[in-house]
């Protein structure tokens, strides 16, 4: 059982010395309190780094992914609103209809069944 730590001179008081608790030493050496404390304090820092770097990564791909939806829709109601076209607003309006009914198809990148 180690009863004590004592700094080792030699290395700047970056290691102790454990002593049993007869007070002899045992000839082990750890990290100074100190040096362990400062080592567990950056590697959180790192994972905290770490962990807010993905969350913005994260969000930024939620609004590239918002902006893409709203961009696509943007883009079916302006072809439905076409003049040459010549679609009435009931058909602009059942166009409108027939796309919202085929999320899954815009996001996967697929081409939406023929109606």
């Amino acid at each position: 059982m180690v009863a004590s730590l004592e700094l080792s001179e030699g290395l700047g008081g970056l290691v102790q010395q454990l002593r049993h608790a007869t007070s002899m030493p045992t000839g082990d050496h750890a990290p100074h309190v100190l040096v362990r404390l400062r080592l567990e304090t950056q590697k959180h820092y790192r994972e905290v780094a770490a962990a807010a770097h993905r969350a913005e990564v994260e969000e930024r791909r939620v609004q590239l992914e918002q902006d893409r939806t709203q961009a696509i829709a943007d883009l079916i109601r302006a072809v439905l609103a076409h003049e040459p076209l010549g679609l009435t607003a009931e058909q602009q309006d059942a166009g409108l209809r027939f796309a919202a009914q085929q999320p899954r198809a815009l996001s996967a990148g697929d081409s939406p069944p023929a109606a």
